[in-house]
């Protein structure tokens, strides 16, 4: 069970010139669900993340293979663990780092430095606005549900165009290893 302990607001009278002030108009205005729902999205970011560097992985690890013409069996998966690390020299004369190449470094430490915090801090910050209704709508709540949900949205964007990425003439072994494991299972059924 995750328990959340948030500290105590600032001392009153606030000094407009620290951060104080501005923590304490976040504290005090952000209902405490509003926090327990930006937490639950904040939890499932980060776990379409984790789902979107492992395809990144296994993205790079077929290309890996492809540039130095294997197949992607599991020996050569392993292989490209342990080498895919470095550069190699294409055909064309140039040399490319596959795994955590530099524009996939610098995209995942723009999204986890600026983007996302940025955006689940507007979404605490939304609920300072005052109160209007617009059709029956708060626009405070609407804008705190947009700005939690834009860094969902865009992993979830993020791992289907991964998924149309992956070249599926690597897994050419998958039905074999299918029939492989259903001649275990009735093996070992009585």
């Amino acid at each position: 069970m995750v328990e959340r302990f948030l500290p105590p607001p600032p001392v009153q009278p606030y000094d407009v010139s620290t951060g104080a002030f501005v923590y304490g108009l976040l504290y005090h205005n952000t209902p405490l669900s509003a926090v327990d729902d930006i937490m639950v999205v904040i939890m499932a970011t980060c776990f379409l993340l984790f789902i979107d560097i492992t395809l990144r992985f296994i993205i790079e690890i077929i290309e890996f293979n492809k540039a130095r013409k294997k197949p992607n069996t599991l020996r050569y998966i392993i292989t490209a663990l342990w080498f895919g690390w470095g550069s190699i020299e294409l055909p064309n004369g140039k040399r490319k780092r596959f795994l955590i190449s530099k524009r996939f470094r610098m995209s995942l430490f723009n999204k986890v430095a600026f983007t996302y915090p940025i955006f689940f801090t507007l979404a605490a910050a939304s609920w300072s606005l005052p109160d209007v209704s617009i059709y029956g709508f708060r626009v405070d709540y609407m804008l705190s549900v947009l700005f939690m949900l834009i860094p969902f949205v865009s992993e979830v964007c993020s791992i289907v165009e991964k998924l149309n990425q992956i070249d599926a003439t690597a897994f050419v072994w998958y039905p074999s290893l299918v029939n492989f494991l259903k001649f275990i299972k009735e093996f070992i059924r009585p």
